[in-house]
């Protein structure tokens, strides 16, 4: 995961997902890249979706309580809104799956969990386009 503040003030947050997982092997790794911004309005945070700007919520979400960004630093706002979307993930993962030791007791984004292995392993690989 990297999130860095470009030129413009924009924020970017770039990360990789598993998105085939099949008996506890990735079949592809998708890498997600999203570009956040503040509103001049009151500070609601709101991301570049093609042409478009669209308001985010929580967790960086599409639903949910509407993300403000008052302190201005919006690089911290996104990093912790990131983090409390993976663990808003593994919790959905917990209640999706019964065995608790697939998940390393629920730590999905554990760097001991296979899946996170392989992925860690390819973003080192291309490091150079983040």
């Amino acid at each position: 995961m990297s999130i860095k503040t470009l030129t413009n003030g924009n924020v970017r947050l770039t990360y990789f997902i598993a998105s085939e997982v099949c008996a506890g092997k990735v079949e592809a790794i998708e890498e997600v890249q999203r570009d956040f911004f503040v509103s001049c309005d009151k500070g609601y945070v709101r991301e570049w979706d093609g042409d478009e700007a669209r308001q985010v919520c929580e967790h960086l979400d599409e639903l949910g309580p509407t993300l403000f960004c008052k302190s201005g630093n919006l690089e911290a706002v996104i990093k912790r809104e990131f983090e409390a979307m993976k663990r808003a993930q593994a919790s959905r993962r917990r209640d999706w799956h019964d065995d608790a030791d697939y998940y390393e007791q629920g730590d999905w984004m554990s760097s001991r969990h296979p899946e996170v292995r392989e992925y860690q392993a390819y973003q080192a690989e291309h490091a150079e386009r983040i």
